[in-house]
């Protein structure tokens, strides 16, 4: 499911929405029943632990100090003053 630009092939880069948005597949659902199902996340670390994936996966395809990670970081309320 991953395309060659290293994100999901139903990702739409120039509105940046899920194209299957409504059909995405259960692993995309950010909901804490579907985290503790499959990843063991309780409720109470499902927005940490879905800001680390999203960390993760942007820093992989385009760096931990580029401008995609600054304004996700921004969105999310978390700055780390340490990188």
């Amino acid at each position: 499911m991953v395309g060659e630009d290293g994100w999901c092939i139903n990702f739409d880069a120039s509105t940046r929405k899920c194209k299957i948005y409504p059909d995405r597949p259960r692993f995309c659902r950010v909901e804490a029943e579907v985290f503790h199902d499959l990843y063991g996340v309780t409720p109470e670390e499902v927005n940490d632990f879905a800001i680390a994936c999203c960390q993760q996966q942007i820093s992989g395809v385009y760096g931990d100090r580029s401008l995609e990670m600054l304004r996700f970081n921004q969105a999310v309320g978390f700055l780390d003053l340490s990188v």
